[in-house]
């Protein structure tokens, strides 16, 4: 509840190939597929089993507060794991994770994905988007997720106390809005969807993600729109490209800096790729500061 401890992500996808698989192997993440890239009941009970082992060999009980849907099963005989089912209407006040921390958790996805269309922007370079990056990009959006944020999200559901006067609703400099990062950041690149940039973080928020108990017919609109992106990824294929080191833009820097996360991630124990992801985070404050400084002198 104080946000110190994350949970590694499971992400659920459509490739199931096993050079991907290989390519992800020692991330913070856990990746699974089925043809819809839907959560499954299937997959929500080998996930808590699973969870339920890790805690046994720890000593550790926990209570896991889900959203009462199809996918999230009933699952008996956990030992270590107490699973509240939460209905819809209590859903929306009483989970965390829909207080704040979803939406914190998109914002930072996003911020990434337009670093990386900005870095290709630079070098004239395909915009395109692989799963391997997507998913690069979704643990490191995971861990920065500020760990404040996650605490007072606790806070404003009322399942915890604070021992300290303040206010529950504080804003953190690394969970601002995408517009006003870019202004503070003087990013140019995207002027044209300054007044709909912030509607961005919450674009896929109607996408169906599990089956519906009262709907047993195909979902062909949400297959389409999946298929269109799922149809050009390049599972894998990560680039290498070399950088000239004369008049250094911000962009090709915090290209640079990925590269070396990158390298980071290609054999490294989990605990080393967490301090590589760590240092990035910091690096790339660093990096955006500076320029401002600069602009500002």
């Amino acid at each position: 509840m104080t946000g110190s401890e994350k949970r590694r992500l499971l992400v659920v996808g459509k490739c199931a190939d096993p050079q991907l698989l290989a390519s992800v192997g020692n991330w913070p993440l856990k990746y699974v597929s089925n043809n819809k890239a839907w959560m499954t009941s299937e997959i929500f009970e080998s996930e808590l089993r699973n969870w339920d082992v890790e805690l046994q060999l720890k000593n550790r009980r926990i209570l896991l507060l889900v959203s009462d849907c199809s996918a999230h099963a009933r699952v008996t005989n956990l030992k270590n794991i107490r699973v509240v089912y939460l209905p819809y209407h209590v859903a929306s006040v009483r989970q965390p994770m829909g207080r704040g921390i979803f939406r914190s958790f998109k914002t930072q996805y996003r911020r990434l994905l337009m670093l990386q269309m900005m870095d290709c922007f630079e070098q004239n370079a395909s915009t395109s988007v692989t799963l391997v990056d997507a998913l690069r990009m979704l643990y490191k959006a995971w861990f920065r997720v500020p760990v404040g944020m996650i605490k007072n999200c606790f806070l404003q559901t009322g399942l915890m106390k604070s021992g300290t006067e303040g206010n529950v609703f504080e804003e953190f400099e690394d969970d601002i809005p995408l517009s006003l990062w870019l202004d503070n950041h003087n990013f140019t690149q995207f002027d044209s969807w300054k007044e709909t940039i912030d509607w961005y973080v919450e674009a896929d928020s109607e996408l169906q993600t599990s089956e519906e108990p009262e709907e047993k017919s195909e979902q062909p609109a949400a297959d389409e729109s999946d298929s269109s992106l799922d149809d050009s990824v390049e599972v894998g294929k990560v680039s290498e490209e070399s950088f000239v080191s004369e008049a250094v833009s911000v962009s090709k820097a915090l290209c640079a800096l990925r590269q070396v996360s990158k390298f980071f991630e290609q054999d490294s124990a989990s605990s080393k790729l967490l301090k590589a992801v760590n240092m990035e985070t910091s690096l790339e404050k660093m990096i955006l500061n500076t320029q401002l400084v600069k602009e500002s002198t």
